[in-house]
């Protein structure tokens, strides 16, 4: 480990914390935002590498040089992920998932070729290479940022995104406020990887499903840090399986089971070189954790938009076709106001401080009427909530895999016959009725199948053919022992024998990844486990992508929904879900109206490697083979409940 200034880094964790704080004051380091000893640690370590001549890394050092200190205690996989279908949630609320003791996971030594902030400057450049606001220009969605992607070329490293670019952290921003929706978040990362701008935006406000043991700590810290500056931030735990109208449980109704599943970020701020102030919109399927974000493969969607202006005025929107946005239909709008809405979060109050407006009104206003001030109309997706509860008449069409069936018909370009790939991290207790009324909601039968209507009713299919209409995209165990977390990267992928081995699954299932050990991938992907949620309908010859779906849905009817009677002797229908959740669905109609592609036709496809797209194709990096290896019989799903006997790469059997 190389000496900064005269310590190393090893050295630098032996000192006291009166130590490490008396030695950050000699550097005149602020430590009003460092949590907890690690954070003193990681500050000192920069300021000795400032003081050295070297740039420390990001947030104070580079989580891949050291992570190989920190050893997992315990020999057991815990679940974090607690989006499974009914009664099997139960099984997933082991939150002790981050304890101190665990530490962060260890993470594969990587030799970087260069440094990181050497690596961000021409990862920029080779996007602007591309030609500004063309066709080329735009990634749909990026995967999460790992250190083996840090090892990859500047054109490879543009499809990944780090947590700060998740939440639209940059500098040359002044920033207002920001609204976090997750599952699972643990405070103390959040603020080691969004410090210190965290700080700085006059509101915040969390909307949580649950936390560790140690954030209500971090969380008070956090409050106590904005007294006397006019900042504010408030935490909002979402409990569906609460009682009704309660604190936690803002709907009229107590769901089961129920949980808020959604991760979403949305930041208000002004462009300090334009002064133009936008809103940044970021989707995905990350916990705000460390193992989740810097070591799983994860997947966002992202996308800045600008306040509404006079017609007439441009926006200053990069995916703008100005002479047509005014045109555009309010769909994203609408649907984020409606998603929203749910929460029933009614506090008015002030977005920005009276002294830097940023082109907003300094009045006290609802979420709501914050994001109806921004000009959503060439957002190139189109929004899929789930929200809890019973959803009547043309309501249960915004919901779930109705809303995901209703975006097929009128933004899927052409239908195919090729199988609809469903890759996802947990699978919930299904049946072959509903499985098989899923498909063909979103397959050829689309537009003449119609769930909810009676007549239609034995138009579904059986489950004999299933193997010909979809393919299931699930590690197998083999997979997870080999990932660089070993069997602990399956804890977040809590599928369970007794959902997983159904007789009608078993001919579905695909490997996540080649069955060559050498094949990792055109963006060596396949070495990290798979917490990325994505459906995937391929073009009939298998070269493009028809549309996908992005999001932290998985396969389940609490997440997508399923059509019920209102009452045992109703005939009135309604669409019963329990999560929270939150995707986006993309096409290439979808990014034709909303970009400037000068009437050109646009597929979609995945990145295979070899550089930049040409012409009028869009690439996605599509972190698994659009033809995935079918499971032969040595492979075996991974379970979090199964008993494996050869030992993971720490030597740790389960």
């Amino acid at each position: 480990m190389a000496s900064l200034g005269s310590m190393t880094l090893e050295e630098i964790r032996q000192l006291s914390i009166s130590d490490l704080k008396s030695r950050l004051a000699r550097h005149n380091v602020n430590v009003a935002t460092c949590i907890e000893k690690e954070d003193l640690v990681r500050a000192l370590h920069g300021a000795l590498a400032r003081k050295s001549g070297r740039s420390g890394r990001g947030n104070g050092g580079n989580d891949g040089d050291d992570s190989s200190d920190r050893k997992r205690k315990a020999n057991e996989v815990i679940t974090l992920d607690d989006s499974e279908d009914d009664e099997d949630s139960r099984h997933a609320k082991k939150h002790s998932s981050f304890k101190r003791e665990f530490g962060h996971p260890q993470e594969p030594i990587c030799l970087d070729s260069d440094s990181e902030d050497e690596a961000r400057p021409r990862a920029a450049a080779a996007r602007r290479r591309q030609g500004g606001n063309s066709i080329n220009s735009i990634i749909p969605f990026r995967l999460c940022e790992t250190a083996t992607s840090r090892t990859l070329s500047a054109s490879e490293r543009r499809f990944f995104a780090s947590m700060r670019e998740m939440m639209g952290l940059k500098s040359g921003r002044r920033y207002s406020w920001l609204i976090i929706c997750n599952y699972l978040i643990d405070f103390s990362y959040l603020f080691q990887r969004a410090s210190p701008e965290l700080l700085q935006f006059q509101r915040v406000v969390v909307f949580y499903g649950t936390s560790g043991q140690a954030c209500p700590a971090v969380m008070r810290q956090w409050e106590r840090l904005l007294e006397g500056t006019g900042r504010t931030v408030a935490f909002v735990q979402l409990l569906p399986s609460d009682p009704p109208n309660s604190r936690a449980n803002p709907l009229p109704v107590k769901i089961e089971y129920g949980v808020h599943h959604t991760k979403m970020f949305l930041m208000g701020y002004e462009d300090e070189e334009s002064g133009i102030s936008k809103c940044h919109v970021s989707i995905h399927t990350s916990n705000i954790l460390h193992s989740d974000a810097e070591l799983k493969s994860q997947g966002v969607y992202a996308q800045d938009f600008p306040l509404k202006v006079a017609p007439g005025k441009s926006t200053g929107n990069p995916y703008s076709k100005e002479e047509d946005a005014s045109k555009t239909p309010r769909q994203f709008e609408d649907d984020l106001v409606t998603y929203m809405e749910s929460y029933r979060y009614q506090a008015r109050q002030s977005w920005c401080s009276s002294s830097a407006s940023f082109g907003l009104s300094n009045q006290p206003m609802t979420i709501l009427q914050l994001i109806r001030a921004y000009d959503f109309s060439t957002a190139y997706c189109v929004l899929i909530p789930s929200v809890p509860g019973r959803h009547r008449a043309n309501d249960m069409h915004e919901y779930g895999y109705l809303k995901l069936r209703k975006a097929v018909i009128q933004h899927a370009r052409s239908q195919t016959n090729s199988p609809l790939l469903l890759q996802f991290s947990s699978l919930g207790s299904l049946n072959g009725k509903w499985l098989s009324q899923f498909l063909s909601c979103l397959d050829s039968s689309a537009q003449s199948f119609d769930p909810v209507t009676e007549s239609d009713k034995k138009k579904s299919k059986g489950t004999s053919d299933l193997a010909s209409r979809m393919k299931i995209v699930w590690p197998s165990v083999e997979e997870v022992r080999t990932c660089v977390e070993g069997y602990s990267g399956g804890g977040a992928i809590p599928g369970r024998t007794k959902n997983l081995e159904k007789a009608f699954l078993m001919p579905l299932y695909h490997r996540w990844s080649s069955r060559n050990p050498n094949n990792e991938g055109p963006l060596k992907t396949s070495k990290h486990a798979p917490h990325i949620k994505t459906f995937v309908q391929p073009s009939s010859d298998g070269t493009e992508i028809e549309w996908m779906l992005l999001g932290s849905h998985n396969l389940s009817i609490a997440a997508l929904g399923q059509i019920q009677k209102r009452h045992k002797d109703s005939s009135e229908k309604i669409l019963f879900i329990r999560h929270w959740e939150l995707g986006v669905f993309i096409s290439p109609r979808t990014l034709k109206q909303a970009g400037n592609y000068d009437g050109k036709d646009v597929t979609l496809v995945p990145y295979r490697g070899g550089g930049m797209s040409s012409g009028s194709e869009v690439q996605v990096p599509l972190p698994y083979d659009l033809n995935p290896t079918p499971y032969n019989n040595e492979d075996v799903t991974w379970a979090v409940d199964r008993t494996t006997f050869l030992p993971d790469r720490f030597g740790r059997i389960i």
